[in-house]
């Protein structure tokens, strides 16, 4: 049984759940577990799970663990496959406790869930404002909600039954179970489990993390070598690039859904109880968004809103892949690009997340791109880019310009420099179409430096949501609002001499960034093209050699 006191001081040194009701099966042996007991409906819940696609689980050496980007970016074409993907660390990663850092006396809100439906997606008020606690606290409350639940339900023992109770429990709408969920708690309030830099905009190293203070959350998103966000931003953006801390509970979940901009994340369980994932490979995608069309409807918002739950099931037999995983504590979990994935709490836990680019990511952040400002989505409110990707892209251009050719062919591939070549060119394109037109009307025209926006927003097209990056129109009658020059209709009503265009770059000198970079990109295809040739060459030659050894 699990025994919790009032006056239990919380070392955070996690309590143990053990007892003969509560019973953790090994990994490797939980299959065994449940085909060998004498339970039909257990029986059928296994045949289901064995159509689940169990996630790769990666254990890079010492040496590896090192460098995160460089190991992730060498093991991205095998993950993407999956669309989720477990990390066990090497012997030597030993992270302290992170309530030596977390703020354990601050309170924080939780959302509380109608886990009974999770399934119901015109049920507006299944996940609501729910209490305010500490960390001890909601720790107490979690503890013993599950010692109460598991009282009543003393026949499910293993994680599998746990896991076979909440599915049962989504899909009958029954019996009626409310949970409350700490979720996306920004360190700046809470503190992180890993460690925080002093100054803003400054990276420290984790001594605390020894060799492997790399994998802090804290700086992975964007000052990690090969890390593609930094070139953009740095640890400011919540949720992004700085991350979430998350108190959970037994049955609390997270819903379906892929990161903004189809980033990849990762995520950390510091302690607790296990955590049970599903997700979907990017290349199922578009299947996963018809089979939810096909049960709620054509309207694709209720995803984006982050309250449905629909089961494996219902995807697995309309041909969906569902990747499967158990996340334990000192387990990293990481998402693909476009990588839809869900999932719940075992009981109490403490775990922290954050996303990241690479090279890897270009053709997916490209296509999302497309994705967010496309004309049916410009009015989707729950979908826009979480930064200026217009940006980025053309940051990334200019660093690799800089690289040679030996990097080029290292990292990149003739899809990815295509694609970023293609974007620029279009931006040069349409500001020159909308920018001359709107000249000709009689619009004003003022040039700014090249420098950064302090205030990212001012230069979002409150029409399309999209960050312009080269120019944008405004109107004295709404200091607050602009638009991309694409949506110049879209401002307002004022005669359009009233109208600026703010310009931070102009088509010419876009069109200089794109000569440069195409001749660069002519090198690299010529490189190729002689490397694949010696390739083909040498392969022949150690074929005749092999026919005239045999003769």
């Amino acid at each position: 049984m699990i025994e919790v006191s009032d006056e239990e001081e919380i070392g955070f040194d996690i309590v143990e759940i053990q007892s003969e009701e509560i019973t953790h099966v090994p990994e490797k042996e939980r299959t065994a577990t449940l085909s060998d007991r004498n339970d039909e409906n257990v029986a059928t819940k296994t045949r289901e799970h064995l159509r689940l696609t169990e996630a790769p689980v990666y254990r890079p050496t010492a040496e590896e663990f090192k460098n995160p980007i460089l190991w992730i970016r060498k093991m991205t074409h095998k993950m993407v496959k999956y669309g989720i993907v477990k990390i066990v660390p090497p012997a030597g990663w030993n992270p302290p406790s992170p309530f030596s850092r977390i703020n354990r006396k601050k309170k924080f809100a939780t959302y509380r869930q109608s886990v009974h439906e999770l399934n119901i997606s015109d049920k507006s008020d299944k996940i609501v404002d729910g209490s305010h606690y500490t960390p001890s606290e909601y720790r107490m409350m979690a503890l013993m909600f599950e010692k109460e639940w598991r009282e009543r339900n003393n026949d499910v023992r293993t994680v599998e039954d746990v896991e076979s109770f909440f599915w049962k429990t989504v899909g009958e709408q029954k019996p009626r179970i409310m949970v409350e969920y700490g979720a996306n708690l920004s360190p700046e309030k809470m503190g992180s489990g890993f460690h925080r830099s002093r100054k803003e905009g400054e990276v420290e190293k984790d001594s605390t993390l020894g060799p492997f203070d790399g994998w802090n959350l804290n700086t992975i998103g964007y000052a990690a070598e090969d890390s593609l966000l930094g070139l953009e931003c740095k640890g400011d953006i919540s949720g992004i690039t700085m991350p979430w801390i998350y108190f959970g509970m037994l049955f609390a979940s997270f819903a379906w859904h892929v990161e903004d901009n189809h980033l990849f994340s990762i995520n950390y369980m510091h302690q607790g109880a296990p955590k049970t994932w599903y997700g979907v490979p990017s290349v199922a995608a578009e299947a996963f968004d018809k089979v939810c069309e096909k049960v709620h409807g054509k309207s694709k918002h209720f995803l984006r809103k982050l309250n449905l739950l629909m089961p494996p099931e219902s995807f697995l037999k309309e041909g969906v892949p569902i990747t499967h995983t158990l996340q334990e504590p000192g387990q990293f979990i990481i998402t693909c690009p476009r990588a839809y994935h869900a999932g719940f709490s075992h009981g109490f836990n403490v775990g922290e997340a954050v996303n990241f680019a690479t090279i890897e990511w270009i053709p997916w952040g490209i296509k999302c791109r497309e994705m967010y400002h496309a004309p049916v989505a410009v009015q989707d409110e729950y979908r826009h880019s979480v930064f200026n990707v217009d940006s980025l892209f053309f940051k990334i251009i200019n660093m690799m310009l800089k690289k040679d050719m030996s990097y080029w062919m290292e990292h990149f591939t003739k899809e990815c420099v295509e694609g970023l070549i293609g974007q620029l060119k279009v931006l040069s394109s349409d500001d020159r179409e909308n920018g001359d037109l709107l000249r000709r009307k009689g619009a004003g025209s003022l040039k700014m430096k090249c420098t950064a926006v302090e205030d990212e927003e001012y230069r979002e097209c409150k029409y399309c949501k999209a960050s312009a990056f080269t120019s944008v129109l405004i109107c004295p009658c709404q200091h607050d609002k602009t638009v991309c020059l694409k949506h110049y209709s879209k401002l307002c009503s004022c005669d359009i001499h009233k109208k600026t265009i703010i310009t931070w770059y102009t088509p010419e000198e876009l069109d200089d960034v794109v000569r440069r970079f195409q001749r660069k990109i002519d090198e690299f295809d010529d490189m190729r093209k002689r490397s694949s040739s010696t390739a083909r060459s040498m392969i022949f030659g150690e074929t005749a050699c092999v026919i005239a050894k045999s003769k």
